[in-house]
């Protein structure tokens, strides 16, 4: 009985084997104006107010993250925004405090996803060093990337970007490559696959899709919804063994259409960890997510 019940008691304590928090430290502050951002107008949810993480928030985080979890990996992950404004010293910090709180067992992996303009050999020193994975943000070659992947001032971003990545290759870090289908690159979807596998060197990339808001009535049935989307992803796959091409991540649409069938409101969520502490559950409805789904004949033109 003893046995018993300091196994139960350990248990109860180890925390869960793994869950995830994605910290936004300068919340939506980004040096770019990509068109189809949804989140660069979160800026205005804070007037006047610096949106960088604080020292206190920052140590708070590492410590709850690592305290949270059981004994395996932990993913400490960065999005934005764009993180890498808050500067190197901020990342040497959080290495510090991965080592000064992390438990024996416990293995940290740092993750950063950056639109890479900022990237410089400093920067790749240290990501090399403490083995980051990063994701670059890239739409294709330069017209298919440069129509909505603009500056402040309006201006390409894409020679930034290959620089940035020129860092990332050249100094070893591991990194994958995020792609945006939208208006512009939905008709080439072959050329940007070999874009970023023979011109980038990719190895694997995710494809995240673009689409507008549109009135539930506009929508097909959920089952015609649920058929089209199981086709296109085996229409996908095909395309993609059949040219030889690099793995990739599509959008995972099967917890959303299962919440549809049972009519749910709130479809799906994202725990993320806002600038000033904040935990933000960043929420999809019907209206956006099943408009993905509208959009796979267009996906599987491209690929065809």
């Amino acid at each position: 009985m003893e046995a018993t019940v300091s196994a139960t008691q350990a248990a109860a304590t180890a925390g869960p084997t793994a869950f995830h928090v994605m910290a936004k430290p300068v919340g939506a502050l980004c040096n770019l104006d990509c068109e189809y951002c949804y989140f660069l107008s979160k800026e205005q949810l804070y007037p006047g107010r610096r949106a960088h993480m604080s020292k206190d928030v920052h140590e708070a985080w590492i410590r709850q993250l690592l305290q949270g979890h059981g004994d395996g990996e932990v993913v400490v992950a960065f999005q934005g925004g764009e993180p890498t404004l808050m500067g190197l010293d901020f990342f040497r910090r959080t290495i510090e405090l991965e080592r000064e709180f992390a438990r024996p067992g416990q293995q940290v992996l740092n993750t950063l996803q950056t639109n890479g303009t900022l990237l410089d050999d400093t920067w790749g020193e240290f990501l090399a060093e403490h083995d980051f994975l990063v994701g670059i943000s890239i739409d294709g070659p330069r017209e298919l990337h440069d129509a909505y992947r603009v500056d402040k001032g309006g201006k390409p971003t894409f020679e930034r970007v290959m620089r940035g990545l020129d860092v990332l290759r050249r100094h070893r870090v591991e990194w994958n490559a995020l792609t945006t289908v939208h208006a512009a690159n939905a008709e080439h979807g072959r050329a940007v696959y070999t874009f970023l596998r023979d011109d980038c060197g990719a190895t694997f990339t995710q494809f995240i899709p673009i689409v507008e808001r549109t009135a539930p009535e506009l929508l097909l049935p959920v089952q015609a919804l649920v058929d089209e989307h199981e086709e296109f992803n085996r229409s996908l796959s095909a395309a993609a063994a059949a040219a030889g091409l690099l793995p990739y991540i599509g959008v995972a649409l099967e917890a959303l259409l299962r919440n549809m069938l049972e009519e749910s409101e709130d479809l799906h969520g994202r725990t993320c960890l806002a600038a000033d502490g904040q935990i933000v559950i960043a929420r999809s409805n019907a209206a956006t997510e099943l408009a993905i789904i509208q959009r796979a004949e267009a996906v599987r033109r491209m690929l065809a």
